[in-house]
């Protein structure tokens, strides 16, 4: 395979498949952050690439391990969205199977809107474009036997989801163990449209209201309420870690379930809604005592509110956003009284 961490190797790579002129110069640098990947920019005097290539084993503390062939999955995944969703995913510029790589086109933006969120830059016509975005994947999606047909195997998001997000909260949580095999087998059994399964404020590059969306590895045809969970619970855990803008969290969380609703007219809301809550309470349990915990929550009174939280959303039989949303107001205010 590939040698990606060789500089010869990879320009002559790029040489003999006509990316970059020969004798032309290319600037080639890894790009720091990728978990899974890894990601080198390619710099040439006209246009810009990233290269990717699937790492066997995670960049986390614990030992963590998946199928590399998802960069396969990742690179298919972008051809599709650049129908459904066009102007808002890269161009695939190049795509080796062989030697489990792709390259694409490398959009410049000043941030992620992970970055914006954490710096307290609330842009609620990014949360809007987001939300649209999401809901075109998996309405546009649903009807397409294509698609199903392609990403029909739901193995990677077992390795990448299901077994380090759910599976690996029974040893610490083992009182949640029936609600998290429901919710397991949910997510398994659903196959309903095109799921991101890794639709994070991480992967969203920001450019004024403008957004590019990136990493695809986790793709399958399944639960959508694991989209929107997974989303929503990147909003919530921000709002743990900035609590001054807590509302304002909130009110983006509310304005991105009404936007992707308004746009899924077809899908049922109380159901989806329903599983929605369930999925997002996991999550926020998970990125404190799953495989994948979120690095800006430092303090441990957060995460044990974290903890407490889950719990209460999950033994209340909280249903709606709303409802949610009263029971965060309720226990932020007993807190600070």
């Amino acid at each position: 395979m590939l040698n990606v961490q060789n500089y010869n190797e990879i320009r002559e790579y790029l040489v003999g498949n006509a990316i970059v002129d020969e004798g032309s110069s290319c600037v080639i640098e890894f790009l720091r952050g990728g978990v899974s990947n890894t990601v080198l920019k390619i710099g040439t005097e006209r246009e810009s690439y990233v290269l990717k290539q699937a790492l066997p084993r995670l960049n986390v503390k614990e030992d963590w391990f998946a199928d590399v062939r998802r960069i396969i999955t990742e690179k298919d995944c972008l051809k599709w969205l650049n129908h459904l969703v066009p102007g808002h995913v890269p161009q695939l510029i190049h795509e080796d199977e062989k030697n489990l790589i792709y390259i694409m086109e490398f959009i410049s933006a000043p941030g992620t809107w992970k970055n914006h969120l954490l710096d307290g830059l609330l842009d609620f016509r990014v949360a809007e474009a987001v939300a649209k975005s999401l809901a075109a994947i998996h309405s546009l999606s649903a009807n397409e036997p294509n698609i199903r047909d392609r990403f029909s195997n739901k193995e990677i998001f077992t390795q990448l989801r299901i077994n380090p997000y759910y599976r690996h909260l029974k040893g610490k949580h083992p009182m949640l163990n029936r609600i998290i095999d429901d919710v397991s087998e949910q997510c398994l059994a659903t196959s309903q449209c095109l799921v991101s399964g890794d639709f994070s404020p991480k992967n969203i590059l920001v450019d004024g209201p403008r957004i590019t969306l990136l990493d695809f590895e986790v793709a399958h045809f399944g639960d959508p309420s694991f989209d929107i969970g997974f989303l929503l619970n990147h909003l919530l855990l921000k709002s743990v870690k900035n609590k001054r803008y807590k509302e304002s969290y909130l009110n983006m969380m509310v304005l991105v379930l009404e936007e992707y609703f308004r746009h899924t007219p077809n899908f049922s809301r109380k159901d989806l809604e329903e599983s929605t809550i369930r999925q997002l309470a996991l999550l926020f349990l998970a990125r404190v005592d799953g495989k994948s915990p979120a690095e800006y929550i430092t303090s441990e009174a957060d995460r044990i509110w974290i903890r407490k939280f889950s719990y209460e959303v999950l033994e209340s039989n909280i249903k709606t956003l709303h409802e949610l949303s009263q029971l965060y107001e309720q226990k932020t205010r007993s807190v600070n009284q």
